[in-house]
């Protein structure tokens, strides 16, 4: 069974603090980094306001 690390923002941040992290051996998790609406490359769009919606 193949394990999945999701890693969301911290405050003020974005995806690509994680994105390092994809680089780990097949043993290891997959790293998922999730670049929120709102953040970075996604800042025109409208962001979730609450974490039903956003974990949907």
């Amino acid at each position: 069974m193949s394990r999945a690390l999701v890693c969301p923002p911290f405050a003020g941040g974005g995806a690509g603090f994680c994105r390092g992290w994809t680089d780990v051996p097949d043993a290891g998790p997959r790293i998922a980094p999730v670049q929120l609406p709102g953040r970075k490359e996604l800042f025109a769009e409208d962001p979730y306001d609450d974490v039903v919606t956003a974990a949907a």
